[in-house]
């Protein structure tokens, strides 16, 4: 009995972290509901429109904001048959990161030291419109996925986005807090940078540059916790914390009470997420192939393959460009799903954590139903 379970009648650490990964492994079902799908694209959308505006804005640092509506090569190739290399599994682990490398981008222009003022400037802004647009659109996924992985219970679109227009002071404030502690602990080197310009000041800076360092080290558990944290601040606020500040502090203290299972959780959201991706693409593909072998009994082979982005140079005019866009219409589906699994795998690590460490079931979901 003693191997099965431990003192307090829980089950054995082994016996717990298999039954955690085998929820997890539920995640890449879960983020193909289309309601999902449906807030991930329009995230998207509004998200590069806002992008959009801010390079037109700062032109020399255009570079600043990727452009989040292009997806990868997709895997399938051209003739519709599923490709599988490691650079394969390369590339669609990048893409499942991207949510994350999207926040990397601008914010590393903004850590930059040797960047100049504007495009700091630039990557601030920036991602303050990423956590504006992604606090209420994640926070919405992770109350669908918290509800039907909680109370098997498929919450509509409608009420999804509610929640997150209802809770989006909270969505967007609880990853904004690491970066306001970010910008307290940078008035510290604001006050060294000032020594350099006296005269002999680089060596009184040197001889003290542990204080700034220390500081640093406080500025670098910020920007990680940020990282990491970032949509598990949105699916604390989904299981009903009561504010920002109480979504950082509990998801602050399951990482660090529980960093290994933490580190369990990613690694099989990784591996259940290639698999899903893969579904996604090659659905994607294969309704694009048979699309194109449909219209081609009857069309002219040739222009269809050319139009369909077969080899050889594609033509200009009305029809090439009304055909990329319909294509990229279907495969920008895939690229929602990345999103949509993101926040879904995040919502299932983040309750169990707090079963773990709280002893809180999946099944405790704040706020409570509304009545129907």
């Amino acid at each position: 009995m003693d191997d099965v379970e431990n003192s307090v009648g829980r089950p054995a650490p082994p016996v717990r972290w298999a039954i955690h990964g085998q929820r997890i492994l539920a995640a890449a079902r879960l983020a193909f509901d289309v309601r999902k799908l449906a807030i991930a694209a329009a995230g998207l959308l509004v998200l590069q429109v806002g992008w959009t505006l801010l390079d037109g804005a700062f032109a020399a640092s255009a570079e600043v904001t990727p452009n989040v509506l292009e997806a990868g090569d997709p895997a399938a190739g051209p003739s519709g048959r599923f490709s599988w290399s490691w650079d394969t599994v390369g590339r669609m682990s990048l893409r499942l990161l991207e949510p994350s490398r999207i926040l990397l981008a601008p914010l590393g222009t903004l850590l930059d030291p040797h960047a100049p003022g504007l495009s700091k400037l630039h990557g601030l802004l920036a991602v303050v419109w990423l956590l504006l647009v992604w606090g209420p659109a994640g926070g919405a996924i992770a109350r669908m996925t918290v509800v039907q992985a909680g109370r098997s219970r498929r919450v509509g679109i409608g009420e999804a986005v509610r929640f997150g227009r209802d809770s989006a002071v909270s969505l967007v404030l609880s990853p904004l807090c690491p970066l306001i502690g970010l910008a307290f602990c940078t008035l510290t080197g604001l006050v060294f940078g000032l020594i350099y310009r006296v005269p002999g000041g680089s060596a009184v800076a040197g001889a003290l540059l542990f204080i700034p360092m220390s500081v640093a080290v406080v500025m670098t558990l910020f920007v990680a916790a940020l990282v990491a944290g970032w949509p598990m601040f949105h699916a604390a606020v989904a299981c009903g914390a009561e504010d920002a500040l109480d979504a950082m502090v509990r998801t602050y203290s399951y990482l660090t009470q529980r960093l290994a299972l933490f580190g369990i959780g990613v690694a099989i959201a990784w591996a259940t997420g290639l698999a899903g991706l893969a579904l996604a693409e090659l659905l994607v593909e294969t309704v694009i192939r048979l699309t194109e072998w449909s219209v081609a009994l009857t069309g002219p082979g040739p222009e269809i393959a050319s139009l369909f982005g077969g080899s050889g140079p594609r033509p200009a005019g009305i029809a090439p460009a009304a055909h990329r866009f319909w294509l990229g219409v279907a495969r920008f589906v895939g690229q929602a799903w990345v999103y949509s699994f993101f926040w879904t795998a995040a919502s299932l690590i983040y309750l169990r954590l707090r079963q773990e460490v709280d002893g809180t079931p999946a099944t405790f979901v704040d706020p409570p139903e509304p009545p129907r």
